[in-house]
């Protein structure tokens, strides 16, 4: 990818890198169609760097976001932004499972980060290890000060649970998935978020 930008006279800092490659297609010659847009849309030859801001107007709001964002929210103990970015999220297509992927994905970045401090690492550091975004490392700190490895242990089992619930036909999936944010809301409440 920097190779590819590099040829147009244009480039990335490490926090747009990340975030441009986290939205990624699969699909390798879709991604590089994104890249060559993202060139057109910096300016080629205009030697200009791109900072996450400057790539905000490019990238817009992903589906996927709105579920990333109701994950931090309901781990956040902020149940009616969780619900919110929940719904959202429906209306731009996406499922139950992908939400109750979120999750699950958020509580593992949170025990990974938590495993690392616990051997010794600096919180900081070990979140972002953890490949959490620096737009959400406050808050993600905020969250992994109040959640311990053994409350993250007594949630995953519901996690687990959700995930399978969903994937059952003619299950209610998305109600499953806001019961899910709401147990996991309430939990981050108790704990002083």
């Amino acid at each position: 990818m920097r190779e590819l930008l590099a040829r147009d006279g244009v480039s990335l800092n490490a926090d747009a890198l990340q975030m441009f490659v986290q939205r990624l297609p699969k699909e390798r010659g879709v991604a590089r169609q994104e890249i060559e847009r993202l060139a057109l849309y910096l300016g080629p030859g205009s030697g200009a760097t791109a900072t996450p801001a400057d790539l905000e107007g490019f990238l817009g709001v992903e589906p996927e976001a709105s579920l990333f964002d109701a994950a931090a929210d309901a781990f956040g103990g902020r149940l009616a932004d969780a619900q919110a970015g929940l719904r959202r999220a429906a209306q731009e297509g996406e499922s139950g499972p992908a939400a109750v992927r979120a999750i699950g994905m958020h509580l593992g970045k949170l025990r990974r980060t938590l495993t690392l401090a616990k051997a010794g690492a600096g919180l900081q550091e070990a979140a972002k290890a953890s490949g959490v975004f620096w737009k959400q490392e406050r808050e993600f700190l905020r969250q992994a000060r109040a959640w311990s490895l053994e409350e993250l242990d007594r949630i995953q089992p519901e996690v687990l649970a959700a995930d399978k619930a969903c994937k059952t036909a003619g299950s209610p999936d998305r109600l499953i998935a806001e019961r899910l944010a709401l147990t996991v809301a309430g939990r981050a409440r108790r704990l002083g978020l």
